[in-house]
């Protein structure tokens, strides 16, 4: 089972960018964010990924 669902908020492990997970299929998590204006979409392992943990309840980051 994956730790990871649809929705959720992640970066790379090795970088600071935050990116929404839209699919996950098997350990391998499908991922879109915005980069100069564009959306942007890749697949990247789920070990290669961290979740983005909210800073406090009203929910800013």
């Amino acid at each position: 089972m994956s730790e990871f669902k649809k929705g959720d908020v992640v970066r790379l492990k090795s970088t600071r960018d935050k990116m929404t997970i839209i699919d996950i299929n098997g350990t391998e998590a499908t991922c879109e964010w915005i980069y100069k204006g564009k959306r942007q979409e890749e697949k990247f392992q789920e070990s290669s990924l961290k979740r983005v943990i909210k800073r406090n309840m009203t929910n800013e980051w």
